[in-house]
């Protein structure tokens, strides 16, 4: 937690001083409190050089919306970076002039080395599946949402993938007429359990091809 008082007079970014800084903040990024209340110059010299451009125009930004919210790094005491997430609220004097202002600094770094961990999984996951001849296909457990289907399922089915998305049961369309009721049967003895089956879908340009389907439970 910290807090600061604003100087009316001074229009520039360094507008301000800080007064309090808790005690945590040093436990969390490894500098003496007395760092963090030399203000807004202490502060861009420890942001991370791509996040420079959160602290252009931050008090006026700050004055004009009376909250603001935002997630950068900042350098620790030991030379490595610390995600954040920075809070902070507008205080004004009676007179509805800028006054004051009280904030919160929370060490993110854990979620967002998660988020980039995740998004690096989907890239490559993404990559396999678009690359692969077969169609693969993700969808929640009741099977009335598709949450993935990969591109190969316009090639062979002859349909947009988004027509997939918007109607999840559309694919059984396309499955010949003497083959579909029993691919349903499997479908719905097989929903929490691995399941194979071969059957012939009829796309829309008229050609039959045969396919083999397997599904498992993850």
């Amino acid at each position: 937690i910290y807090s600061g008082r604003i100087d009316n007079e001074n229009d520039s970014e360094s507008g301000y001083a800080m007064t309090f800084v808790s005690d945590n903040l040093t436990t969390i990024f490894g500098h003496r409190t007395g760092d963090y209340l030399k203000g807004y110059r202490w502060w861009t010299e420890h942001l991370h050089s791509r996040d420079q451009s959160i602290a252009k125009n931050w008090t006026q930004r700050m004055q004009a919306r009376g909250r603001l919210v935002a997630h950068y790094r900042i350098r620790h005491k030991d030379g490595s970076y610390r995600w954040v997430r920075d809070e902070v609220l507008l205080i004004r004097d009676p007179e509805g002039r800028p006054a004051e202002f009280v904030g919160s600094l929370m060490d993110v770094t854990d979620s967002k080395t998660t988020e980039a961990s995740l998004r690096e999984s989907e890239a490559r996951f993404r990559q396999l599946t678009e690359h692969i001849d077969d169609v693969f296909w993700l969808s929640t457990e009741d099977r009335e949402k598709i949450l993935y289907v990969s591109p190969k399922y316009e090639k062979i089915f002859g349909a947009t993938c988004q027509s997939l998305y918007d109607n999840p049961g559309s694919w059984i369309d396309f499955v010949h007429p003497e083959d579909r009721y029993g691919v349903l049967r499997a479908r719905m003895e097989n929903t929490h359990s691995m399941g194979e089956k071969e059957y012939r879908i009829c796309r829309p340009d008229g050609a039959v091809t045969w396919l083999r389907e397997r599904v498992f439970p993850i």
